[in-house]
């Protein structure tokens, strides 16, 4: 709904490695703070231990 509505969406990931992921999706970036930059929302979804 949010990205129906024109919402941009930034996503941050500290473990990927853009070297050996070249497919990595538009919008990903190791930067939280670029990313938290400005926003008006977040979500958080952790599929790991930490």
């Amino acid at each position: 709904m949010a990205l129906a509505a024109d919402a941009l969406a930034r996503i941050h990931d500290r473990r990927v490695d853009f070297v050996t992921s070249p497919d990595a999706p538009p919008g990903l970036s190791r930067d939280i703070e670029g990313v938290l930059s400005g926003a008006d929302a977040a979500v958080i979804f952790s599929g790991n231990k930490e």
